[in-house]
């Protein structure tokens, strides 16, 4: 399906499948801070993402809530924000929605602990470790989500491995598209890896806050655009991977359209 579902007990949260409407409860103060988020801008404008960005955070904030005491989810402590990296227009564009956050909070929640900077750092650490959750169709991104295990793998313009999203039993999923020798370092892509170096590095920069210095885009020999190429897929307007059918298969099919072809390369010798 390529649509999401509303909440059983109101029509402020959406689900991502009828397994997780069933299964996830949501608190009084989601559903409050909710319903005034479109209510209280004040002149403040934010697009259809920045809307879907924070109707997340609520969400990770508020099912911290208990007994009118907020915990920070542990499990943000170890995850990267990159904010000493991020470029200062970049900073005011999450601050901008840290403080209409704040505001809203405040006005649900007596006594709300956490600071603008506070919130301004979950905002990054979601920026820069949430994943989307697509359609059943995977051609269109619904919302956004963390998932603190996938979280840890690294970008690689030359990926190793891919990530898959499962609505239906709640779950991202790692999958190796690559013969991987015993203690290479498994990466995914965070971006559309079929861009020139300069412009791969200068979007992981703007959306991710760092510099990419992979294999991919420290190498100079050629071999790894050479490899990329037999990883996409064949159709010129798809953008998805070409995974083995099965282990050992001399088949892959694309991640996402399902194109079927022969492996073309053997030697994966960059690896």
């Amino acid at each position: 399906e390529s649509y999401l579902y509303s909440g059983l007990k109101c029509n402020e949260v959406y689900y991502c499948s009828l397994t997780c409407q069933e299964k996830t409860e949501h608190n009084d103060v989601e559903c409050q801070v909710l319903k005034r988020l479109h209510s209280s801008t004040k002149g403040l404008t934010f697009s259809r993402d920045e809307w879907s960005v924070m109707r997340s955070i609520i969400r990770i904030i508020a099912i911290q809530i208990k007994d009118d005491i907020l915990d920070v989810n542990p499990y943000f402590d170890i995850l990267v924000s990159n904010k000493t990296l991020a470029a200062e227009d970049g900073v005011l564009w999450f601050g901008k929605m840290a403080g209409y956050l704040l505001r809203l909070f405040s006005s649900v929640v007596q006594n709300f602990s956490l600071k603008s900077d506070d919130i301004l750092d979950i905002l990054l650490k979601h920026n820069c470790n949430c994943f989307g959750i697509w359609s059943m169709k995977g051609n269109e991104c619904n919302a956004t989500g963390v998932y603190p295990s996938a979280s840890f793998f690294n970008h690689q313009c030359l990926p190793n491995c891919r990530h898959i999203f499962f609505a239906d039993k709640r779950e991202v999923v790692i999958k190796s598209i690559l013969s991987i020798p015993k203690g290479t370092e498994l990466g995914i892509n965070y971006i559309n890896v079929w861009q020139n170096t300069i412009d791969r590095r200068t979007e992981l920069r703007d959306s991710y806050f760092f510099h990419c210095t992979c294999l991919r885009c420290s190498d100079t020999t050629g071999l790894s655009e050479k490899i990329i190429m037999e990883l996409a897929c064949p159709r010129m307007s798809c953008i998805g991977l070409m995974i083995p059918c099965s282990t050992g298969s001399l088949k892959r099919e694309c991640s996402k359209c399902h194109t079927r072809r022969d492996v073309l390369l053997s030697d994966y010798s960059l690896y």
